[in-house]
């Protein structure tokens, strides 16, 4: 999780992302939705890319097969094992070659967006955010992890990730470090400069971008405020000129 920390150091508020990019939202502990995510979406960063066979596979029958000759002559037998081993690992050592290039060429290049709430309600949430992790740490400029509202001490107590950590770990240890990692995740993502995405909502607190990159996120969220509204906050079903607090009681709508 050093890694992890010092990205989270370094990233703005704001992290700007290039497109393409696949934009994913709550996670809540679903491992195995996260795989199909990144399979839907190509593959992970640095992951070779499935294609359909071009060619429909052939049928080979028993009348398709031809009978083996018959070498009666011990020296001639042994040369051709010996040409055909060549051959063979001369074919083996091209196929791989090929291979390599075409795993290189055909390798995820898309950047991802996920926008929070990576654990609780799940029964895999260690491991979904565990994945989620290790990506970030190793592919630090196709990830980003933006902080939702349940990457808190206080709701991770109250919907389930504790818990799995207790049960999973037999102590509090784990759950402690990870919540020092949500401590510095970004609270959004700028798409081609042009399209804002962050967990929640906006807030009648914030004006410009630059008010947002100039919050203090390295903290635990608070009940109110621009930081708790971008990640609280909630669209409004009726188009309204005024805001209100939020039916959950935290953020804006």
């Amino acid at each position: 999780m050093a890694a992890d920390l010092q990205c989270g150091h370094t990233e703005s508020n704001i992290q700007p992302v290039s497109s393409p990019v696949t934009i994913c939202g709550d996670i809540h502990g679903q491992f195995y939705d996260l795989l199909e995510l990144f399979r839907v979406a190509g593959g992970m960063p640095g992951e070779p890319i499935t294609e359909e066979p071009s060619v429909p596979p052939t049928i080979i029958t028993s009348d398709d097969i031809e009978p083996p000759s018959v070498i009666t002559d011990p020296k001639l037998r042994k040369r051709t094992r010996q040409s055909s081993g060549e051959e063979t690992r001369e074919e083996d050592h091209d196929a791989e070659r090929k291979k390599d290039d075409k795993s290189a060429e055909t390798s995820s290049t898309g950047n991802f967006v996920f926008l929070g709430d990576y654990v609780d309600r799940g029964y895999f949430s260690l491991e979904t955010l565990t994945l989620l992790l290790c990506l970030k740490a190793k592919y630090p400029d196709k990830i980003t992890l933006v902080r939702g509202n349940h990457e808190s001490r206080q709701i991770t107590q109250v919907y389930g990730f504790y818990e799995e950590c207790i049960q999973k770990y037999g102590n509090a240890s784990v759950w402690k470090a990870c919540c020092q990692v949500f401590d510095f995740m970004t609270l959004g993502a700028i798409v081609d400069g042009q399209v804002l995405c962050v967990h929640g909502g906006l807030s009648p607190e914030i004006r410009t971008l630059d008010q947002v990159r100039i919050v203090a996120r390295a903290q635990e969220i608070p009940h109110e405020g621009a930081f708790c509204d971008l990640v609280w906050s909630d669209p409004d079903e009726e188009p309204s000129t005024t805001w209100a607090v939020s039916p959950r009681g935290a953020g804006m709508h």
